[in-house]
């Protein structure tokens, strides 16, 4: 059509120009019309821009063809400017068709004026097949094995919280959790620690924030069979939570590392031991976390109880204590570090556990031989060390001597105690115990120093405690709990300003923390005392110093003889 029309175009006349472009786009825009007479609102130009740029360049090209003394040099753009002209215009001026029968969302907007090419009615079915329409695909959970007629299958009835592909997965590495389980109770076993990888992806994959969907749905779903021997009720109990199923993963992880720890350590490859233990502990640690997080489980037992699952991690703790006493015996200070450190376990334990009365009295004189090992050990280091010219002052290894002897003379007396009633105590605990007296008579006589009291013993202070594993280390942390706890922020902030503004008071001050407070300022006096009497302070100094902190003294004394008072009142 373009090239028979070429031979009309003349050059020189603009009106014969436009009347060409006039004719070239007539017929086309009378199909576009008809066409987009019946779209959506949302697509207004798409078809007007795409054929009108073809025409263009179509016309473009036949004018590129043309000799050059017959072309005009702003005819190009002329010609650009009024095909865009006809493109703005012919959008604006685009009709709508409105017929009884078809009601269009957009009846409501007023016709605007209309070119004078006009479209011919169309049909519903056209209309209807002209329209375009944005389809969603459905997803459709398809049972399988069950179908229709002519082959088609049927919708499913529900859709899995996790995928096929995950299930599978857990499935899996449910069943190598149940053989480690297993292997674990055979004695003599032998574990393999690259298998324990895979009980750390099983943890990962089941823990999840599941908010409020049905964990025993999620389970049947996962069909495997959470069971859990428990040793101590001696029964099977069945897992409805996934989070205590976590923990069961976790406590058996602890207890394989428990048995590599005891491996190492009859082979005396302590390093190993201590590192094994550490694990042990921070498995155990992670199995507290997740029980405490479980909130359907209504049967739990003994052994996966968070207060249980806490002492097992602290208990873990004080033996890989005496895995490193053992392992850096040689270095006296250090193990004094220990000894004391310990104590503070033993201590920990004991506030934290619940213990008949015999294991508490044989905790209580632990404690104090612990203590009492600690001093022994960092005085006998300071003798050692000023035979090697490391001068120390002998007055504070004479008091090291003789807060050992303290602690050693209580725990022997409770030890001396509780051999009178043999009845109560088994065979075994008993022979512990004679060995326990036997060391404790032997390191009294080789610091051979005066008995003290109770009132001098707390002026002079223990070695610091060095404690091999630190507390609350734990593998990863239960997600479920961010849920548990998110509260909005306006509740936070009103239980923040009435606890600010909340009349009740704590009392810091109590009785012990009042002698404790008496004790060190006793301390800090006698070392000043001792600087003074060596020359490295001067009479002003020491005067200063002793005056402040003796008027210390006489106000702890009036706040514990005030609080004496207020109490037999």
């Amino acid at each position: 059509m373009l090239e028979k029309e070429q031979p009309k175009i003349e050059i020189d006349k603009f009106i014969e120009e436009k009347k060409i472009l006039d004719d070239m786009f007539q017929d086309k825009l009378k199909k576009n019309l008809k066409v987009c007479a019946t779209l959506d609102k949302d697509y207004p130009n798409t078809l007007y821009e795409s054929d009108l740029e073809v025409e263009l360049k179509k016309t473009l090209n036949i004018y590129s063809r043309l000799p050059s003394e017959g072309k005009r040099p702003d005819f190009e753009e002329e010609l650009k400017d009024l095909v865009m002209h006809k493109l703005e215009s012919s959008i604006e001026n685009k009709p709508r068709l409105v017929e009884q029968e078809v009601q269009y969302h957009h009846q409501s907007q007023t016709q605007k004026e209309s070119i004078s090419v006009k479209p011919t009615p169309i049909s519903k079915e056209k209309i209807k097949s002209t329209r375009i329409r944005e389809v969603k695909p459905k997803i459709i959970p398809i049972e399988k094995g069950k179908k229709g007629k002519k082959g088609r299958t049927s919708v499913g009835t529900s859709k899995t919280f996790f995928s096929e592909d995950i299930m599978q997965k857990i499935r899996f590495l449910h069943h190598r959790v149940k053989a480690i389980e297993d292997l674990l109770r055979k004695p003599d076993s032998e574990i393999d620690m690259n298998n324990f990888q895979l009980l750390h992806e099983y943890v990962n994959f089941l823990n999840v924030n599941y908010k409020t969907q049905s964990q025993i749905k999620i389970l049947r779903e996962l069909d495997i069979s959470p069971r859990f021997y428990d040793p101590v009720e001696k029964r099977e109990i069945q897992i409805w939570d996934i989070m205590l199923e976590c923990a069961r993963v976790f406590f058996i992880l602890g207890k394989a590392y428990s048995l590599i720890s005891n491996y190492y350590e009859t082979n005396n490859d302590f390093n190993n031991a201590i590192s094994s233990m550490i694990n042990c502990s921070k498995a155990f640690k992670t199995a507290a976390y997740f029980s405490a997080a479980q909130t359907r489980q209504e049967d739990i037992g003994a052994v996966l109880t968070a207060e249980k699952l806490e002492i097992k991690s602290e208990e873990t703790r004080i033996i890989a204590q005496n895995i490193a006493i053992k392992k850096d015996s040689d270095d006296l200070f250090l193990t004094s570090k220990m000894y004391s450190g310990l104590a503070a376990l033993l201590n920990r334990l004991h506030f934290l556990k619940k213990f008949d009365p015999i294991e508490e009295v044989q905790i209580r004189a632990l404690i104090s031989y612990y203590k009492g090992k600690a001093c022994h050990l960092k005085a006998k280091g300071m003798v050692n060390s000023s035979n090697n010219m490391d001068i120390y002052d002998d007055i504070t290894i004479i008091n090291l001597q003789k807060k050992a002897n303290y602690y050693f003379i209580s725990c022997e007396e409770i030890w001396e105690k509780l051999l009178r009633n043999q009845r109560e105590i088994p065979e075994d605990q008993i022979n512990q115990i004679r060995n326990y007296l036997t060391s404790v008579n032997e390191e009294i006589i080789e610091n051979d120093v005066e008995i003290i009291d109770s009132s001098i013993a707390e002026k002079i202070q223990d070695p610091e405690p060095f404690i091999a594993i630190p507390e609350n280390l734990s593998f990863c942390m239960p997600k479920s709990t961010k849920f548990l706890t998110n509260y909005p922020n306006t509740v936070m902030e009103k239980k923040s300003m009435d606890f600010v503004n909340s009349e009740q008071t704590s009392k810091p001050n109590s009785t012990s923390s009042l002698k404790n407070q008496k004790a060190g300022i006793g301390r800090t006096i006698h070392q000043i005392r001792i600087l003074y009497e060596n020359g490295d302070i001067d009479v002003n100094k020491f005067t200063e110093l002793f005056e402040k902190y003796s008027t210390k003294i006489i106000e702890i004394e009036e706040k514990l003889s005030q609080l004496k008072i207020e109490k037999n009142s």
